[in-house]
């Protein structure tokens, strides 16, 4: 339930977008200490703690690999080492929270990214961990459909989108085009796969038999594919009167890119998969 603010019409909420505000730093510092907190233990002996043998290569390396701080100034006990990263967290600019939540990620449990995800939505944040990577604001079911499609049986499928994700999640300076371009690729990826043909098109893979889509349904794709491949000069940069794209171009495209390739691979099914391969 909302508070009396919220639903009072007092308390304007608006999406944090290139800054964070106390609470959201707070809640992610939070959020990161009882990661911690989880991962030290104490000896029986004489009551010391120590970190367990994952968590150690994983705060030794964002000491070295992240903040850039001598191996032998390492502090050794976890409540020193907390008390330092505590110090150098909350003096991170805004996108170097974030860039720091990405480096985490890459070792710490999977839950970490949905304990921020949670976390990010609350404190409206214009951000949420899409695989790895972190990208300006989509939804939670865009988010599933994305992580889907980077999950898919096909590896240069996979490779595609998780590529386009990266390119996306620089926050200061995103490479939309390369992005839009590996959208497209992870779906020509697939048609060349399903088709089992190297110059497969997408109308080979619409007159599939075991598609059996409608005629409307397979134009509309038909479509919206040369739309998404087309616009702003993707594929062809020469191309007269292309059309600027932005970082919401980049962002959709993905996330269109993924649900068609979850929606081809459903509607196969397994048999034609394997058969595929």
């Amino acid at each position: 339930m909302s508070n009396f603010s919220t639903r009072k019409g007092l308390a304007i909420r608006v999406f944090q977008q290139e800054s964070i505000n106390t609470k959201l730093m707070t809640s992610l510092w939070n959020c990161i200490f009882e990661i911690f907190k989880e991962n030290i233990k104490v000896r029986s002996f004489d009551g010391s703690c120590f970190w367990t043998e994952g968590m150690l290569d994983a705060v030794q390396k964002c000491w070295t690999d992240f903040f850039y701080c001598e191996y032998d100034n390492f502090p050794m006990s976890p409540t020193n080492f907390i008390n330092a990263f505590k110090s150098k967290f909350f003096k991170l600019k805004w996108n170097e929270v974030y860039d720091l939540l990405e480096f985490l990620a890459e070792t710490l449990p999977e839950s970490f990214k949905k304990k921020c995800n949670l976390i990010l939505e609350k404190e409206y944040s214009a951000y949420r961990f899409v695989g790895s990577a972190i990208l300006e604001i989509i939804n939670g079911k865009e988010i599933l459909s994305v992580e889907s499609a980077m999950q898919s049986p096909f590896y240069l499928v996979n490779e595609h989108i998780e590529k386009a994700v990266k390119l996306l999640s620089n926050k200061e300076n995103p490479d939309v085009q390369n992005s839009i371009k590996e959208s497209i690729s992870a779906i020509e990826a697939l048609i060349r796969i399903i088709t089992k043909n190297k110059k497969g098109t997408l109308g080979d893979l619409m007159n599939h038999p075991n598609l059996q889509l409608h005629p409307s349904l397979k134009e509309g794709i038909k479509k919206f594919y040369g739309f998404a491949s087309d616009q702003g000069g993707i594929r062809h940069s020469n191309k007269e009167n292309s059309i600027s794209v932005g970082y919401s171009d980049a962002l959709f495209k993905v996330v269109f890119c993924s649900s068609f390739i979850n929606y081809m691979i459903s509607k196969l099914g397994d048999d034609n998969l394997v058969a595929s391969q």
